[in-house]
C-alpha cells in the first residue's frame, strides 16, 4: 500500500513538474527571433507599428547596422528568396544595401521625410506611406506575425494605397 502511494505520488509529482516546466517554458521563452545570427532587439528596434518599423529602419541605417536591417527589418521573405535564388550570400546582400545607401545619400533623408511628414495608410497586414509633395513615391511595409517589416517594393505609385482610417467627424450643431 505504501509503495503504491509512493509510486502514485512520484508519478503525480513528475507529471505536474513536467507540465509546469512545459507551461512555464512556453510562457517565458519567446520564439526564436534570430536570423542570420542576428537576434531581434525589440527594445532598440521596435516593429510594433508601421511607424515604429520605419523609425527602426532609419535608426539601423544611421548606426551603420545594415546587417541588422537586412536580418530583422526588411521583409524576411524577400531576404530569404534573394539568397535562395542565387543572388549571393547574406553578406553580399548587406554589402549591396550598404553600397546603395552610400551611392544615394539622399535616400536616408527621403526615408526621414517619410517618417516625419508621411501619411501612413494602414490596413491589417499592409501599410503604405506617401508624401503629399511626391505622391508617386511610396514606402511599403507589411505585417508578419506581430512585427512590421519594410518591403523592397518600388512600383512608383501604380498600386492603390490601402484606405487610411477615417478620422472621427465632430458634428457641432
Amino acid at each position: 500500500m505504501m509503495r503504491r502511494w509512493l509510486l502514485a505520488s512520484l508519478y503525480a509529482w513528475a507529471v505536474s513538474g513536467t507540465l509546469t516546466y512545459v507551461v512555464q517554458g512556453v510562457a517565458q521563452e519567446p520564439k526564436d527571433t534570430k536570423r542570420y545570427n542576428i537576434r531581434y532587439d525589440s527594445d532598440l528596434y521596435s516593429q510594433a507599428t508601421p511607424k515604429d518599423a520605419l523609425q527602426s529602419v532609419l535608426k539601423a541605417v544611421e548606426r551603420k547596422q545594415v546587417d541588422y536591417l537586412a536580418a530583422q527589418l526588411i521583409d524576411p521573405i524577400y531576404v530569404d528568396q534573394w539568397i535562395h535564388n542565387g543572388h549571393g550570400t547574406f553578406e553580399h546582400l548587406v554589402q549591396n544595401i550598404q553600397r546603395k545607401f552610400a551611392d544615394n545619400p539622399s535616400a536616408v533623408r527621403l526615408l526621414r521625410q517619410f517618417l516625419e511628414q508621411g501619411n501612413f495608410a494602414i490596413d491589417e497586414r499592409e501599410a503604405v506611406v506617401t508624401l503629399k509633395e511626391q505622391p508617386k513615391i511610396r514606402v511599403y511595409l507589411k505585417k508578419l506575425d506581430d512585427r512590421w517589416y519594410m518591403e523592397n517594393r518600388q512600383d512608383a505609385g501604380n498600386a492603390p494605397a490601402p484606405k487610411a482610417a477615417e478620422e472621427p467627424k465632430n458634428d457641432k450643431n
